[in-house]
């Protein structure tokens, strides 16, 4: 099942790291991977979310693994 909400960390992520391509070489990942936390068919796992996070410490760590929260 995809998820309805768009994870606007994620989106903010990709957009200070420069696009798709270079967010996945900060994830250590396929371009296919990011395109699919976009979309909803994934989450950002635990460990993706901690190189985020260390990358840029301005992004919200609870926002990022729980995007479902904002629409509550």
């Amino acid at each position: 099942m995809y998820s309805l909400v768009m994870n606007k960390e994620f989106e903010l992520f990709i957009k200070l790291c420069g696009g798709d391509m270079e967010s996945s070489v900060a994830l250590k990942c396929t371009t296919g991977l990011i395109s699919n936390i976009r979309t909803g068919k994934r989450e950002v796992s635990k460990a993706k979310a901690k190189l985020i996070i260390i990358q840029f410490p301005n992004i919200s760590l609870t926002r990022l693994l729980y995007p479902d929260m904002d629409a509550a």
